[in-house]
């Protein structure tokens, strides 16, 4: 009778600590081995879905950075102790409008947004007072510049129109044989002017135009004075990326429109290029398994 007392009251029996580090290592390996093998697939996925956007972007157009436009100003030296060189000379102010086209292009089970953009930007440049300087303007002709990553989309009514005149764009590289005017990253546009007329201190109005094709997104940059952007396209879910975002923006009947204003006192300092004006246009976020590539959008 005592000994099936003892036996009743005696604690439960519990496995082995060295048993119980066994079955929670099998539940994680249960939980996380799926987890990596899906992470695995969606990541090839993506991979490929990059590597198709790439190669549409090849064939259609790169993600287009407008850069500039600047003038070209030759100057020397009064008392002839330093070679003729160029001044890169930014606009007093600027005001950029584009319009954005785009549409979806297929490659495989992947497919990215392209565009087409007409940019149109004028302003004003000033030059500077070169008695004060101790420089002589040089009787070549200055040069405006506008740098772009591909020319792809552009037609031969764009122009540039300054001092009176309406000037074609022409390649840097096959003007010049001065490697450092036409050092930029991608493709350096200039159109050649003469402004020996041009007061100091005066403004010079200018015009800029362009047509071209990209892929997902667009951006202006400048190191203008002061500037204001308007970028509009029939899109419904743009992204607004880049070193300033919209004043406004709207989105309404499947388009937007968003303005950007920006002048020098803005600036940390002012002859670093702001990324002002940037719209992403990629497709909206989706799950994981449409294998899609998802929207990059920051602000």
């Amino acid at each position: 009778m005592t000994d099936a007392m003892t036996d009743a009251t005696a604690e439960p029996h519990h496995p082995p600590l060295a048993r119980k580090l066994a079955w929670i290592a099998g539940l994680a390996a249960a939980t996380l081995i799926p987890g990596l093998l899906v992470a695995q697939l969606v990541g090839e996925r993506q991979d490929r879905a990059a590597t198709a956007t790439a190669g549409i972007a090849g064939a259609w157009g790169p993600q287009q950075l407008v850069a500039g436009p600047s003038l070209l100003w030759s100057v020397a030296d009064r008392n002839g102790s330093e070679p003729s060189h160029r001044l890169r000379l930014a606009p007093r102010s600027l005001d950029a409008r584009v319009t954005i086209a785009p549409s979806t292009r297929r490659r495989g089970l992947f497919d990215a947004t392209v565009y087409e953009a007409t940019v149109t930007m004028s302003g004003a440049f000033e030059l500077p007072d070169t008695v004060r300087s101790g420089l002589a303007a040089s009787p070549a002709k200055a040069l405006v510049a506008v740098t772009l990553p591909g020319t792809q989309g552009m037609r031969d009514d764009d122009r540039v129109e300054i001092a009176g005149a309406k000037l074609p764009w022409q390649s840097c590289a096959e003007l010049l044989a001065e490697e450092a005017a036409c050092r930029g990253e991608g493709e350096v546009l200039v159109a050649e002017v003469e402004l020996g007329a041009a007061e100091p201190r005066k403004p010079v109005p200018f015009a800029v135009s362009l047509h071209l094709r990209g892929t997902t997104s667009l951006r202006l940059a400048t190191t203008a004075k002061a500037a204001t952007v308007r970028i509009a396209g029939l899109w419904p879910t743009p992204g607004f990326i880049g070193g300033e975002l919209p004043t406004t923006a709207a989105v309404k009947d499947g388009g937007f429109t968003a303005d950007w204003a920006i002048n020098h006192l803005g600036r940390p300092q002012l002859q670093r290029v702001m990324s002002l004006g940037a719209a992403d246009i990629r497709p909206p976020r989706r799950s994981a398994s449409s294998w899609c590539r998802v929207r990059r959008c920051t602000g």
